[in-house]
C-alpha cells in the first residue's frame, strides 16, 4: 500500500513544474481560475438542509412531506401596543398586513386584519372577517374584541389574552432561493419595525436563518481584518522583516483563494 502512494507521489513530482518560474506561473494560473470561480460569489446558507445531500433520502422524504402537508416556511411577526383593538392600532395592523401581503415571495398571511369569523345568525351562520371594514369604536368593534379574547381560535394564536400583542403569521413561497428568502424576510422586518408599534418580535425558521447569516457576515467583516492585523503584528515582532511577513500572509491568502474558489465552483 505504501509503495503505491510512493509511486503516485513520484508521478506527481514528475508532472509538477520545474524551477521557480514554472511554480510561480502554475500558482498564478490556478489563482486566476479560483478567482473566476469566486467571482460567482458564495451564498451563506444557515439552513439545516445545507448539511444533508440535496438528492439524498432525507431530503426526498422532506419534499414529499411538504407536497402532502404544505410548506413550513412560516415567519411570525408580533407587534405590541397598549390596546391592540384601539382603532388607531388596528389601522396600523391592517396597513402592515397589506404591505406584507403585497411583497413578492409572500404566499399567505393571516392576522386579525383578515381572519374569518363565523357569525351566528337566526337562520344559520354568516362567514365574514372578524374585524369590521370601518375601524370605528362601536358595537361591532366591541364584539370583535370580545370574540377574539374569548375564542381559542384567536387568543394565543393571533392576539394575546390581555389584548396587548397581535401576531401576523406569514407563509413564504417554498420556491424562493436562499437570497430571495433572506431579502423578503429583511423587508418584512423593516416594515414591521417602521409600522409605529412600541415593540415588535419575530420568530420562525426564515427569520432565524436570516439573522444567523447576517451575524456571520458581521463577524467576518469585524474579525477577519483584526485577525490579519494580529498576524502581521506577531510576524513583524518575531522576525522584523517585511518579506518574512508577506510570504506567510501570501501563502494564507492564496490558500483561501483556492479554497473559496473551489467552493464557489462546486456550489
Amino acid at each position: 500500500m505504501s509503495g503505491q502512494w510512493i509511486d503516485r507521489l513520484a508521478r506527481m513530482m514528475v508532472c509538477s513544474p520545474r524551477g521557480p518560474r514554472g511554480v510561480v506561473i502554475a500558482v498564478v494560473l490556478v489563482s486566476l481560475l479560483a478567482g473566476l470561480g469566486l467571482s460567482r460569489g458564495i451564498t451563506l446558507d444557515a439552513s439545516p438542509f445545507s448539511f444533508i445531500e440535496r438528492e439524498g433520502q432525507p431530503m426526498l422524504d422532506y419534499r414529499r412531506t411538504r407536497q402532502h402537508f404544505g410548506s413550513d416556511d412560516f415567519l411570525i411577526a408580533a407587534v405590541v401596543a397598549d390596546e391592540v383593538f384601539a382603532p388607531v392600532n388596528l389601522g396600523k395592523l391592517r396597513r402592515l398586513h397589506q404591505q406584507i401581503a403585497a411583497l413578492r415571495g409572500v404566499e399567505e398571511i393571516l392576522s386579525l386584519a383578515n381572519v374569518p369569523y363565523a357569525r351566528r345568525m337566526a337562520d344559520g351562520a354568516s362567514l365574514e372577517t372578524l374585524l369590521p371594514t370601518s375601524l370605528v369604536e362601536g358595537p361591532r368593534l366591541t364584539e370583535a374584541r370580545e370574540q377574539a379574547l374569548s375564542d381559542r381560535l384567536y387568543v394565543g394564536q393571533l392576539v394575546s389574552a390581555d389584548g396587548r400583542m397581535a401576531a401576523l403569521n406569514i407563509l413564504l413561497d417554498s420556491d424562493l432561493s436562499t437570497p430571495e428568502r433572506h431579502a423578503v424576510t429583511a423587508r418584512i422586518y423593516d416594515l414591521t419595525k417602521s409600522a409605529g408599534f412600541s415593540e415588535s418580535y419575530f420568530a420562525g425558521d426564515p427569520f432565524s436563518q436570516w439573522r444567523a447569516v447576517a451575524a456571520i457576515k458581521q463577524d467576518l467583516r469585524l474579525f477577519l481584518p483584526l485577525t490579519v492585523l494580529l498576524l502581521v503584528v506577531l510576524l513583524w515582532r518575531s522576525v522584523r522583516s517585511g518579506l518574512a511577513v508577506l510570504l506567510p500572509l501570501g501563502t494564507i491568502v492564496i490558500g483561501l483563494l483556492w479554497l473559496l474558489g473551489l467552493m464557489a465552483a462546486l456550489l
